[in-house]
């Protein structure tokens, strides 16, 4: 069971690109643990985190966006 978890996270981008509020919801809403990087713009701090979604990519689940609804929105709570 190990070996098909280990290479389900290894398919596909470290960080799911959320690019609606509707998805945005839904990456969040599951029971796995979760971390969203908010960037207005491409910076050294959305390429260090991509870098750490790669090495962290089996224990945590990440998310990043640049849409400007899901930034204000997240300005908002």
């Amino acid at each position: 069971m190990g070996i098909v978890k280990y290479m389900k996270a290894q398919v596909g981008p470290s960080s799911q690109e959320l690019n609606s509020v509707a998805s945005f919801e839904g990456f969040t809403s599951k029971d796995d643990v979760a971390v969203v990087g908010f960037f207005e713009k491409e910076t050294d701090l959305k390429s260090a985190f991509l870098k750490l979604a790669d090495k962290l990519r089996e224990k945590v689940h990440f998310g990043h966006t640049t849409t400007k609804a899901l930034l204000e929105k997240q300005e908002e709570t």
